[in-house]
């Protein structure tokens, strides 16, 4: 491990039992400091199936133990399908963590990955989020954790090497 007050803390663990009690350990953690200094904790989970362990982890004693009442939930990306399918990144969170633990329903915050414009979907979730974060025009979302997956082909968060997205600086 390598930490600096300059440089990101790089932590490598052995399998992928450890990395979920690691990451288990670092959301119940950065939860409880959101609480004490603002009262919420707003966390964006990452899809596909690397992160289910970690999501089952945190359903679990003595991870169980995160302020859900006070945590709003947020995704990173969802695929163009509706919540009940199997590749929804929706579905994959609600079975492996929200379905086991005491996080309030209108603190959940989907995609809506099943309407056939997936163009108008993501305007509706920028909204969303520019609704739930109070933000003034020109302002940036600020999360507590915000959890990424890198893909075989070098993406993370459904933006692709290459993809026009990377250049975007104005919508969510």
């Amino acid at each position: 491990m390598y930490s600096s007050p300059m440089w990101p803390r790089l932590t490598v663990a052995g399998d992928l039992d450890e990395l979920a009690r690691m990451g288990a350990s670092l959301v119940r953690e950065e939860a409880w400091r959101a609480v004490d200094v603002q009262g919420v904790f707003r966390v964006v989970l990452a899809g596909g199936e690397t992160p289910r362990a970690l999501y089952a982890r945190l359903a679990e004693p003595p991870f169980r133990d995160v302020p859900w009442e006070r945590t709003q939930v947020f995704w990173g990306d969802e695929r163009h399908v509706g919540p009940s399918d199997t590749d929804s990144n929706y579905r994959m969170a609600v079975e492996a963590l929200l379905s086991r633990v005491p996080v309030n329903p209108s603190n959940v915050f989907r995609i809506r990955g099943e309407k056939p414009d997936a163009e108008l979907a993501a305007r509706e979730y920028d909204a969303t989020i520019r609704h739930v974060c109070a933000l003034q025009a020109g302002e940036w979302p600020r999360f507590d954790l915000v959890l990424l997956g890198l893909g075989t082909d070098g993406h993370t968060a459904s933006l692709f090497p290459g993809s026009p997205a990377l250049q975007e600086r104005s919508r969510l």
